[in-house]
């Protein structure tokens, strides 16, 4: 058994559970009105957010267990109005039930089978999933790194985990993206970190298990009242200052259109700079907090036609009309990781350089440096008259300007793939040949519309290629080593192999050769503007 100082921060976070939700309970309790009016329409207000939102079913077991809980309120909140000792009392009980729910659990046994069987699993979907494949699976050793590429920033991320506490901010494709960024933490070394995950992931059994022992604490998105919002985030900044490394998702949920995020929820990112501010008063050794972008590359995502749909339907309402529903629906999961894993693909995952919770760039020492090279002390920007202090206005805009930056960091640590680089060259292409309709009437494009002569589509992905190249080395983006300088006949080819290879109306069709009079088409144009969209930030025009 090992002792408490042995474990590491996540595992100590787990054995001390209960602890923790103290501290968190007593802080929001300091921080509660004191006025009785104000307590009680803060309650109110959770009743009412909290009746809406059940109104609409989801979760059938967990919405029985809360309807119960509001239920209870509904009576209780107007019984104890203008009792400032009952309404605090009911807005403890409000705070508890909310951490029962959020707070996390981990297991070590638990993170040594699924460290072991994740690893093994993938390698048998990687050799096809033959029978001779899965014996091999217990015999070898599993080695994900011929499909999955770890890249960047990786000696800086492991020497900071040393010197503070780590906030990892990916961002957010597909449903994957949990189960990878596990496995690429483990794999270079790290431990477990804390990660936010939304409720309705734990409803599946299986997965449900294993986030529940993993570390993973609960975030309900549908959940808005204030109060909620405010445990969430005290949860947050709690075991960041016990110096248990996090990640969570800035963007807040997965890219819907298919680009890289553009708006940062700032609410759980602001704990950064909240934690190194208790830190900092608290004396605590290795007081920093580093903020690291991870940009993940898939050249075909499972959620994508789904995703396009909801962001289209959203973006264009009436003027959306959906294709029809076959060529929305996409092959079983088992197919979909066999597609992903036997084509001639890798999954792209590049950890990017660190921020402070101010925005700017860390070196590898962990010290700030501003745009121009100079170094500076992140504790003098939490000072007031020489006294570290909070400030919700002051520390509200550095984490707005942390949000921008991390923005600027998805572009600039992004990996552009060959699917990437053929769907938007083909989608400005099509946009060419029809000047005169916007995008929904280019969305509703038959494939005949679509075919092109690749002839005629080369010279024109060349203009592109050569940007994109541009731009790589100016340091805006990062290319595989194949883009750099191989010919843009041999890009094409390779990226039209590679789009949307899952789908089963494929955004780019080839049919012949290049040298042989081939030709191209959408089968999907939502599909290819999804795809297209990874690219769409820069601004590449031929």
């Amino acid at each position: 058994m090992p002792t408490t100082t042995s474990l590491h921060p996540l595992a100590r976070l787990a054995q001390d559970r209960d602890i923790v939700s103290e501290i968190v309970c007593s802080r929001l309790l300091r921080a509660a009105p004191s006025d009785s009016k104000q307590m009680e329409e803060m309650l109110g207000d959770s009743l009412f957010w909290e009746k809406k939102r059940l109104a609409s079913p989801n979760d059938p077991v967990r919405d029985a267990v809360d309807g119960a809980f509001w239920k209870m309120m509904a009576h209780e909140i107007p019984a104890a109005a203008g009792d400032a000792a009952s309404l605090r009392i009911l807005y403890e009980k409000l705070i508890r039930f909310h951490l029962g729910e959020i707070s996390s659990h981990f297991d070590q046994r638990t993170y040594k089978v699924a460290t072991t069987l994740v690893p093994r699993g993938f390698v048998w979907l990687l050799q096809a999933l033959s029978w001779k494949s899965l014996a091999k699976m217990f015999q070898e050793k599993p080695d994900l790194r011929g499909k999955v590429v770890i890249q960047g920033q990786l000696e800086q991320l492991r020497k900071l985990s040393q010197k503070g506490t780590i906030i990892l901010t990916p961002t957010h494709f597909s449903n994957l993206d949990s189960m990878l960024m596990g496995w690429a933490l483990f794999d270079i070394g790290l431990p477990p970190f804390a990660y936010g995950a939304g409720l309705n992931l734990f409803t599946n059994p299986v997965l449900g298990y294993f986030m529940n022992n993993l570390g993973t604490y609960k975030v309900d998105r549908k959940k808005k009242h204030k109060l909620y919002r405010e445990i969430l985030k005290e949860y947050s900044t709690t075991i960041l200052e016990r110096r248990v490394h996090s990640l969570f998702f800035p963007g807040g949920g997965r890219s819907r259109s298919g680009g890289l995020e553009t708006k940062i929820k700032t609410g759980l990112l602001g704990t950064g700079v909240s934690a190194y501010i208790r830190n900092l008063q608290e004396g605590r050794p290795n007081p920093n907090v580093y903020i690291v972008p991870c940009v993940i590359s898939y050249h075909f995502v499972l959620e994508a036609s789904s995703l396009i749909a909801d962001y289209l339907k959203e973006q264009g309402q009436g003027r959306y009309m959906p294709v029809d529903e076959d060529s929305l629906m996409m092959r079983s999961f088992t197919q979909f990781i066999y597609k992903f894993f036997s084509a001639n693909s890798k999954i792209h995952m590049n950890f990017g350089r660190a921020l402070d919770p101010f925005g700017h760039l860390v070196d590898d020492d962990g010290n700030s440096v501003t745009d121009r090279g100079r170094m500076v002390d992140p504790a003098d920007f939490v000072r007031t008259d020489g006294e570290v202090r909070a400030d919700k206005q002051r520390d509200d805009e550095y984490t707005r300007i942390l949000s921008e930056r991390l923005v600027e960091r998805f572009a600039v640590e992004n990996v552009v793939l060959s699917s990437h680089f053929v769907a938007y060259s083909f989608f400005l292409w099509l946009k060419r040949q029809h000047p005169e309709k916007d995008l929904f009437r280019l969305l509703r494009l038959a494939p005949e519309e679509t075919r092109t002569a690749l002839s005629d589509f080369l010279p024109f992905a060349e203009h592109i290629l050569l940007k994109l190249r541009i731009l790589y080395h100016d340091g805006k983006l990062v290319l595989p080593p194949a883009l750099r300088s191989c010919p843009v006949a041999d890009a094409v080819t390779t990226g039209l192999r590679n789009v949307g290879i899952y789908h089963t109306l494929r955004p780019l069709k080839m049919t012949g050769t290049v040298d042989g009079g081939g030709t191209v088409l959408s089968e999907d144009m939502e599909l290819l503007y999804y795809y297209h969209n990874r690219m769409a930030g820069y601004g590449i025009t031929p």
